[in-house]
């Protein structure tokens, strides 16, 4: 097959590689806590560097070799915070910082620790702390999850502490990822 089109299919197929990924951010630019994803794209040397030819063809080589979609990254930094004026939700600042949640498996009925950035958390019938979306218990600092008497006033405090009735009852546990 010509050169050429193999070049021009590589363009075509990164581009579209890109296209999905940022059809992706914008279809979740109002989902809370959603990082966008960055497309990585590098350069693909001619196939006679590719290959080890002994005799390069100097006009193809002039070409180059196309390009490749990269692995993607996701853009980890802090976006805009709003105001919701809920008392149980809580935003973190710091780029690399996570809320630390227990997830339970339904093959393995395990529960494992995960990471989110949705810091819209509500209590459920049993009194625990869980995340407004998934349910999710949020764990405290020794990794526990935090349960609550529900007739307690209870809201998060300035330094992702839980006030029961303005007294301190628990930390939140925040992981910081490199």
């Amino acid at each position: 097959m010509n050169y050429g089109l193999y070049l021009s299919a590589s363009g075509v197929l990164t581009n579209m590689y890109r296209q999905d990924v940022f059809a992706n951010n914008l279809a979740n630019v109002h989902t809370v806590a959603f990082k966008p994803d960055l497309p990585m794209i590098r350069h693909r040397h001619p196939e006679s560097v590719e290959a080890g030819f002994e005799r390069p063809h100097k006009l193809l080589d002039r070409l180059g070799g196309g390009v490749f979609a990269g692995p993607q990254r996701v853009d980890l930094s802090v976006g805009r915070l709003l105001a919701t004026g809920g008392k149980l939700d809580g935003a973190l600042k710091d780029a690399n910082a996570f809320f630390v949640v227990s997830v339970h498996d339904p093959n393995s009925g395990q529960a494992e620790r995960q990471l989110t950035r949705d810091g819209r958390f509500t209590l459920n019938d049993a009194g625990f702390l869980v995340t407004a979306s998934g349910g999710h218990r949020v764990l405290d600092q020794d990794g526990s999850p935090i349960q609550i008497d529900r007739s307690a006033d209870v809201r998060l405090g300035p330094t992702a502490n839980v006030l029961a009735d303005d007294r301190p009852i628990a930390q939140l546990q925040v992981a910081s990822v490199a």
